[in-house]
């Protein structure tokens, strides 16, 4: 390699240069020995590491047309009885069973950075029983990049949830998810099999329900049970998101009277 007219390498790919042989130490001097013909040993110090190893094209996960393209695929190949689609641009191998978890793999791929699965979906990979919902769930950070596409339902709040981790995948807490299906209208009695469920999962209890939901504004309306009798709160909130949230519970502290 040859350096000509003294002009130095971009200082954001090269750290130094060493020349062997007695040749010239620095770029400029580089240039001119080059000039009146001068050669010799140049070693090139790489001034960041290499970059790692892009991992492995898998097609068992969930994978874009783009990444099958950069693997070799052609698109007879990915339209192929080989595959088979999950949802937009989201493709995976025919034999990978399609589950709850596949498809919000898929899903969280597609939307913003802060998203996380929600409501149906969340409560499914909890262990849960909810109504039953062919969509995706996921709740996004902003509602400028609300998701519309065919298979996926995406939500936005202002508020912000609780919200943790599970199989590698951002979601919302138990608790969270179990209020979260109230405020969409989820009746008393799959409230009631979805808490439930979460309970004899062991991801949750009643107690932690309750403690969630006294923190829950439902309608800017705060809900404190210490305050008001169940019966009288109950009513005042017969006709808001939250009365089937507030039913269930009660029918989990107070199963008898219910």
């Amino acid at each position: 390699m040859s350096v000509l007219n003294g002009i130095r390498p971009r200082a954001s790919h090269l750290e130094t240069a060493r020349v062997t042989q007695g040749g010239p130490k620095s770029f400029p001097q580089i240039g001119l020995a080059a000039a009146v013909g001068w050669s010799g040993a140049l070693r090139i110090v790489p001034m960041f590491p290499p970059a790692q190893a892009a991992a492995a094209f898998d097609p068992r996960q969930p994978f874009s047309r783009a990444e099958a393209r950069a693997a070799g695929l052609t698109a007879e190949m990915l339209l192929s009885s080989r595959f088979r689609k999950i949802c937009w641009d989201t493709y995976v191998a025919r034999e990978v069973p399609i589950t709850p978890l596949l498809r919000a793999r898929a899903v969280i791929r597609l939307v913003p950075s802060g998203s996380y699965v929600s409501h149906h979906t969340a409560a499914e990979l909890w262990g849960a029983d909810p109504p039953s919902d062919r969509a995706t769930h996921v709740t996004l950070p902003s509602a400028c990049g609300r998701l519309v596409r065919q298979g996926v339902r995406s939500h936005y709040r202002k508020h912000p949830a609780q919200t943790t981790r599970r199989k590698g995948l951002p979601i919302s807490t138990p608790e969270q998810t179990f209020l979260d299906l109230a405020a969409v209208g989820v009746g008393l009695v799959d409230l009631v099999v979805l808490a439930d469920g979460l309970i004899k999962a062991g991801h949750t209890s009643p107690e932690r329900l309750v403690e969630t939901a006294a923190q829950w504004d439902v309608e800017d309306v705060a809900w404190r049970a210490e305050q008001q009798p169940w019966r009288e709160k109950l009513w005042t909130h017969r006709r808001k998101p939250g009365f089937a949230c507030f039913s269930c519970l009660r029918a989990f502290l107070n199963p008898v009277s219910i």
